[in-house]
Order: C-alpha cells, then sequence, then structure tokens
C-alpha cells in the first residue's frame, strides 16, 4: 500500500511527537478496512472519507462525554472499544430510544464485538481528554497488598494509584464503538464508567446528524451490578 494515501489518513500523523509507531499505525488501519462492516476497505474508502468517518466519531464521542460526565475536567477513557453487554433487542422492543432505526441497530450488533484503537480518533494534542490502558491499574487479588475488592474479581481496581495519577477523576470511561445507518445521519454508542464500585452505569446513546454536527436525540440507562 502507497504510505503517501495513508499519510493523509490522519492530520496528527505529522506530529513527530506522536508516540505511535508508523508500522503500529498502518497494522490499526489494515484491521480497519478488514471489517467490512465496520469501515470500508481501504481500497473503496477515499482518503477524504477516511477523515471523514474519524471526524465524525470525535464529533460523536465528545457530544456524548459532554452529555453524559459534563463535570469531568478531563476526561481519562480506556483506550480501546468496550462492547456493550446489555440486549440491544429490549431496547428496540420496547422502544427505550425512540427513532432507533432497525438498519443502526443491525450495525451496531455486528460491530459491537470488534476492538478498535481509539488514538486514532482522539488528537494526541486534545487537553480535555487523556487515554489509558486500564490494565495498568488493575492488581491480581493474590497479590501482595493488592486492594480490597469484590470477592468474585481475579483483578482489583487499585483506587489509590489511579487517583494519584488523575487526581479529581471520578473514573476511567469505557466507550463502544460506533454504529452508523447507511447513509450515515443516525449513529449508536455506549459509554460507562469505572471505579472501585460494584454496580454502575451504561448509557446507551443515540444522536442523528444535523448539518455538520451531530445532537443526541436520546439516550437509555442500563443499570448493572457485580
Amino acid at each position: 500500500m502507497d504510505l503517501q494515501i495513508i499519510h493523509k489518513y490522519r492530520r496528527y500523523w505529522q506530529h513527530r511527537s506522536c508516540s505511535i509507531a508508523k508500522s503500529a499505525f498502518l497494522s490499526i488501519l489494515l484491521f480497519l478496512a478488514a471489517c467490512t462492516s465496520f469501515i470500508k476497505s481501504l481500497g473503496d474508502l477515499s482518503p477524504d472519507a477516511t477523515q471523514q468517518y474519524l471526524d465524525d466519531s470525535l464529533a460523536i464521542y465528545t457530544a456524548i462525554l459532554d452529555e453524559v460526565y459534563p463535570l469531568e475536567k478531563i476526561h481519562i477513557i480506556d483506550q480501546s472499544t468496550q462492547p456493550y453487554r446489555g440486549d440491544l433487542d429490549v431496547i428496540m422492543e420496547n422502544e427505550f430510544l425512540p427513532g432507533l432505526q432497525q438498519e443502526t441497530a443491525e450495525e451496531f450488533e455486528t460491530i459491537r464485538e470488534i476492538p478498535q484503537e481509539l488514538n486514532l480518533i482522539f488528537q494526541p494534542d486534545e487537553q480535555s481528554y487523556i487515554l489509558i490502558d486500564r490494565s495498568e491499574f488493575y492488581v491480581d487479588r493474590s497479590e501482595e497488598g493488592a486492594p480490597d475488592c469484590y470477592w468474585m474479581m481475579m483483578k482489583c481496581f487499585d483506587t489509590i494509584k489511579f487517583n494519584s495519577s488523575y487526581p479529581g477523576s471520578s473514573g476511567y470511561i469505557q466507550l463502544s464503538n460506533i454504529a452508523f445507518n447507511p447513509n450515515h445521519t443516525q449513529a449508536l454508542a455506549t459509554v460507562e464508567m469505572h471505579n472501585e464500585s460494584t454496580s454502575g452505569t451504561i448509557y446507551v446513546v443515540l444522536l442523528n446528524r444535523q448539518g455538520n454536527t451531530w445532537a443526541i436525540t436520546s439516550k437509555y440507562e442500563v443499570f448493572w451490578i457485580v
């Protein structure tokens, strides 16, 4: 593949301080290209379309984070997307997200298990986001000095380490992949905050394109408990 084409796929690729190695960056792009239900193959997707996809994704995630966690000065985000653990059919059957199109829901079911590295979307010089490897803050419960946690958990969240690294943060955020309808006028994604709690809320969020922006039209809260 011509590297001159790949250079067009992301503006921040020109930042020499970017920590992503060229080989890793290329591997991620090729992986995304392989997920034909998630994004068109690179051979069929123009650089402009790829940039539009990345720009739309950033706008959608930003709208969701600002809506769900408005008090977080800096959003601490898991660097990889995570699958939605709930049942989307229940949401569809009960119309908990008014206006959700069948095509959008089907796309979400198709892509939700496919991990995506978010450093392709969140720019490295952005001041309101920090991407982390969440494994850095989990300790095997068998290790000496491991923090207390629910007895069924094999790994415990090290709250002290996390709070010392990111003071004032409520926890780290996990985002799902974004599903679009065929003409990219509707999007569906989920977001969830993690900390030492044994319960929490997953927000399933529906957005519609309004001109050049994305606006949240409805959201549904799914409560979970360990």
